[in-house]
């Protein structure tokens, strides 16, 4: 059973989670050829100082990283569709 989460460094609300989750479904289910009631998608928010980064050899509190929570994925064109894919679904997050 798949299980794929993303983590967020703020709140968000149960409408702004519905959609991009659903097209992270429909996009796993289609790119594993796996059946979508299967998927599962986890959204956690974290809070302040939750999420670190290293940007310049320095740690940034909250830096947002380039959105790859499904490039687990192991064909190179697959991993590279669904980080173009996972970006787009994630805007809602990220402004």
């Amino acid at each position: 059973m798949p299980y794929l989460q993303l983590d967020l460094d703020g709140p968000c609300s149960a409408d702004q989670k519905e959609g991009p989750a659903a097209k992270r479904c429909e996009t796993y289910a289609s790119l594993m050829h796996a059946d979508i009631r299967r998927i599962t998608i986890a959204i956690r928010e974290l809070g302040d100082g939750a999420i670190w980064r290293t940007i310049g050899g320095e740690m940034k509190k909250g830096a947002r990283a380039p959105l790859r929570s499904m490039s687990m994925l192991s064909w190179p064109a697959t991993r590279m569709t669904s980080i173009e894919v996972t970006t787009d679904t994630s805007r809602p997050f990220v402004g």
